[in-house]
């Protein structure tokens, strides 16, 4: 019975170059490898209106190859020759092996199989065979060495390439032989006599060099080198007198080399320049057979340090160098320690000169004020004119200004209350006594949440001015019946709010603008690292709120060993 197929069943129409027939759990499978270089799968049993001939798609480095041939082996894998490489297609996955796997040639004309688990591939560069089991371990594991033994002129096959067209171009004899179709002629092969088990090759270490100077091979398989060696060469030997141009030799140098390396074409290596240290030259050689026939020689070759790369003068190297880090650090320590001290030295003396000082002031100069007022008082009770009495009186309330002014100058230069919890306790009191008397009630609360860290003169000073500038304004322009004073701290800054219920202002109008009262509150505040908002409309009073980071540094307290308790005065809510 003979079926036609055609483009309704997926067949493009092409010649056939290569078929072949692999057994499934299902029956089997035909494969067929056309001229154009597509590949197809010929499913059987494929329901009618369903296409039979199924496109496949060689791997990756093989996309564009010519296919040659194919061969199914006793295992039922299929081996596809190309002009890229080696193919084996097992369980749907393809794998490509090439010359960097280890084969002779690229380009795979014919393949064919023997009876001992070894693959016949007729190749553009002659005929070689290798051993199945090695293709599946390679294919298993990426890496694994594949030894092709290709037969050349050692064998007066140098030069035979086989043909490709028409098939079959390589045949099995029932006899066991195999046979080539090349440009030649038709060569034949001996496939029935099993293969001999490879010996292993003598590998010999005929040659040293050193620095371009040959040295004696030594017997007991090591050497010792002294040191500065600019360059070390080593000249080998692999005997196989039976097939010599089959034979492969690698070497590897072990902590040198990381892994072996093929000594192609010339049987020697250098490496120049070698660190101080044990290292093991070793050398095999490897007939056409593979891994059976390895014999490896090995020589141990130790490499002398010089006094500069020796163990002992590292050490007392690093030790040097730890000793100068640690003197240089020690002296940089020692400098900036000078520098803090006399930092601190200096502090100390500003703030014994300012305690002097506030020292001085309460007691001569107050004492002289409180003197001029009780002169005036005096006078009041005498019996005067009228004129001198209202010229006391005067004196008398001036001098009670002036020893009020003398307090708040007194309490400023004071180091003692460089402390956020005394600025907002001074705050508060002085409200009370600005306003006292007059028809503004005034409220305080937060002073009692004011932690006593410590505060530079300049924020302290900065915030007192700006605090008193907005009483006396409440108290001058305002016409407020009700003032408040709110203070915490939030995220590592002071908040200072003071509001009132008056007439307020505009503070964009420029009549508000001409004066310095509002530019100087936030010239004061950008001087500290602050900033003063200004909040008000005409009919709705005003909010002025201060807000300053804490500046934390050690406290400070004129020359006294410990800080001053927290003010009685910050309780939590008090009237004016």
């Amino acid at each position: 019975m003979v079926n036609e197929f055609t483009a309704e069943d997926g067949f493009p129409g092409s010649r056939v170059a290569s078929i072949a027939e692999r057994k499934t759990p299902k029956g089997r499978e035909i494969w067929m490898a056309l001229e154009n270089g597509r590949l197809f799968q010929v499913r059987e049993d494929a329901p009618d209106g369903e296409k039979k001939f199924i496109a496949q798609s060689l791997p990756h480095g093989a996309l564009d190859a010519q296919l040659h041939t194919l061969f199914v082996d006793s295992e039922n894998n299929l081996w596809l020759g190309t002009t890229s490489g080696l193919v084996l297609w097992r369980e749907d996955t393809p794998r490509l092996f090439t010359q960097d796997d280890g084969l002779p040639d690229n380009i795979i004309n014919q393949v064919i199989a023997d009876g001992y688990g070894r693959l016949w591939v007729s190749s553009r560069r002659g005929i070689f065979h290798v051993s199945i089991k090695q293709l599946l371990a390679a294919a298993d594991a990426p890496g694994s060495p594949v030894n092709a033994t290709l037969f050349g002129r050692d064998d007066n096959l140098e030069g035979i390439s086989g043909m490709v067209g028409i098939q079959p171009m390589a045949w099995k004899h029932r006899d066991g032989n195999l046979w080539f179709v090349t440009y030649r002629g038709v060569v034949g092969f001996d496939a029935v006599r099993p293969p001999e088990t490879p010996k292993p090759l003598p590998v010999y270490i005929d040659g040293i060099h050193i620095d371009g100077a040959r040295v004696p091979v030594p017997g007991k398989g090591s050497i010792h080198i002294g040191p500065g060696v600019g360059q070390l060469e080593l000249h080998f030997a692999a005997l196989d007198f039976s097939n010599p141009g089959r034979v492969r030799v690698r070497r590897m140098l072990e902590g040198f080399d990381i892994d072996w390396n093929d000594a192609t074409g010339e049987l020697h290596c250098a490496y120049p320049n070698l660190q101080p240290g044990r290292y093991v030259f070793r050398v095999e050689a490897i007939n056409g057979d593979g891994g059976a026939s390895r014999a490896e020689t090995s020589l141990v070759i130790i490499v002398a340090a010089a006094w500069w790369q020796t163990v002992w003068f590292r050490a007392i190297l690093a030790f040097a160098c730890v000793a100068l880090v640690s003197w240089i650090a020690l002296k940089v320590s020692n400098r900036l320690l000078k520098q803090r001290l006399r930092r601190l030295e200096h502090e100390h003396a500003l703030e014994r000169e300012r305690t002097r000082i506030a020292r001085d002031l309460h007691d001569e100069l107050g004492g002289r004020v409180t003197k001029i007022g009780y002169i005036a008082d005096s006078l009041l009770r005498e019996d005067e004119p009228t004129p001198v009495k209202e010229l006391a009186q005067n004196l008398v309330t001036q001098s009670h200004y002036l020893v009020e002014d003398l307090h708040g100058v007194v309490w400023t230069v004071n180091p003692q209350n460089d402390s956020w919890q005394q600025l907002a306790a001074y705050i508060v009191r002085y409200a009370q006594r600005h306003l006292a008397g007059t028809p503004i009630l005034c409220t305080a609360d937060g002073a009692h949440t004011i932690p006593d860290l410590p505060i530079t003169p300049e924020a302290r000073h900065n915030i007192l001015s700006i605090a008193k500038e907005v009483l006396n304004n409440i108290l001058k322009h305002s016409q407020a019946a009700r003032a408040t004073i709110t203070m915490s701290v939030e995220n590592e800054r002071f908040r200072l709010v003071i509001a009132d219920d008056g007439r307020g202002f505009d503070p964009n109008a420029p009549e508000n603008n001409e004066g310095n009262g509002l530019y100087n509150m936030r010239t004061r505040m950008a001087e500290i690292g602050g900033r003063v908002d200004i909040t008000s409309n005409p009919g709705n009073g005003s909010t002025i709120t201060i807000d300053s980071p804490l500046k934390c540094r050690p406290p400070q307290y004129g020359g006294g060993a410990n800080p001053q308790p927290k003010n009685p005065d910050a309780t939590q809510s008090r009237h004016c």
